[in-house]
């Protein structure tokens, strides 16, 4: 992929800079914070690589606007171009309710096109100010000047945009003789805009970054083939789907972190053998293991120790006319009958 040129209009106030394209932000933290600085008065001209071509610019994001505005009815102060500048000594402020009929951005903040090297050149379209991105402009030559105002006080300004050199390709052979793309709404932009790395659509039409075979670019995938790919896997059993990037090395980190968890488990377990025997023989003090003194050769001596010491059996005692009379009580040490009670 083609890298892209990013300028700033705060920054390079006064210079113009010649190339096939540029990306173009308000100031240096544009999409972060509001530029604010009153009355500044810069301007950033492009000059197209070829004599043949016209620029064209698209705003991509746009807010330019004043909390409060210099007044209609006082002069439109005249600054001299300055990235930071200074304000107005004696202005005349009001509210941003309200709109003039000579000043479509209401003497408050806005962007201005130029035909030409310079702010001396013939304006293209109005003043341009508000919260929407306007249509593209286009210049006529291989020049085009953007000019940044901020009026009254509290400016917010924040826009991105992008510079493109382009040609009409009504005329083929303008176009097949150099080193040209061919867009489908018939213009012809630089080979070196086609496929560049922030994915900007130059031509206009989204053409220059659809997959094509002579300039080596690989497409993007759009919403639509998404949704295609996620229907493919949830409902179609052969549909073969590839992993991306971060999915191949979540598994493979996966499969690591297994790896290393099951050699510390076993290197714990036999590292020390004895030890592990030494842990396992716990179970003797299991009352399963007293319970089968014959097949368990460590409670031997237990078995052995609970007999000798087993308690005396008492039996009722029969009398010689046959009903039990009392009890006597026999031991198993000296193997006799004891009476120990009569009636």
């Amino acid at each position: 992929s083609k890298q892209t040129l990013y300028v700033n209009v705060v920054d390079f106030c006064g210079q113009t800079i010649r190339g096939d394209g540029m990306i173009v932000n308000s100031h240096q933290e544009s999409k972060k914070y509001y530029f604010v600085t009153m009355a500044t008065d810069c301007h950033l001209t492009m000059q197209a690589s070829s004599p043949k071509d016209k620029v064209q610019f698209h705003f991509r994001f746009f807010l330019v606007y004043s909390l409060l505005r210099v007044a209609p009815l006082s002069p439109a102060p005249l600054f001299p171009e300055s990235p930071r500048g200074s304000a107005p000594l004696n202005p005349r402020l009001e509210p941003t309710s309200g709109e003039s009929s000579g000043d479509p951005c209401h003497a408050g903040s806005y962007v201005q096109f130029y035909d030409g090297w310079d702010r001396n050149s013939p304006p293209l379209g109005p003043p341009l100010c508000g919260k929407s991105p306007p249509r593209p402009v286009l210049s006529t030559g291989n020049y085009l000047t953007l000019r940044l105002v901020t009026r009254g006080t509290q400016p917010r300004i924040d826009f991105v945009g992008d510079f493109t050199s382009f040609r009409l390709g009504f005329n083929q052979s303008e176009c097949s003789n150099e080193p040209y793309f061919t867009c489908r709404n018939g213009k012809c932009i630089p080979l070196s805009l086609v496929c560049d790395d922030k994915g900007i659509d130059n031509c206009g039409d989204g053409s220059d970054l659809e997959e094509n075979l002579t300039t080596g670019c690989k497409g993007q995938l759009s919403d639509e083939v998404t949704f295609v790919m996620l229907i493919c896997k949830d409902t179609v059993p052969d549909c073969i789907t590839t992993h991306s990037p971060a999915s191949l090395s979540l598994l493979v980190l996966y499969i690591v972190l297994g790896v290393v968890a099951g050699g510390v488990v076993l290197c714990w377990c036999c590292w020390s053998p004895g030890w592990f025997l030494w842990r396992v023989s716990v179970c003797r003090f299991l009352p399963c293991c007293n319970s089968a003194c014959a097949s368990c050769q460590l409670c031997a001596r237990s078995c052995t120790h609970s007999k000798e010491h087993r308690l005396a059996k008492v039996t009722p005692h029969t009398p010689g006319n046959g009903a039990p009379s009392g009890t006597a009580a026999t031991s198993n040490g000296a193997d006799e009958n004891v009476t120990t009670a009569a009636v």
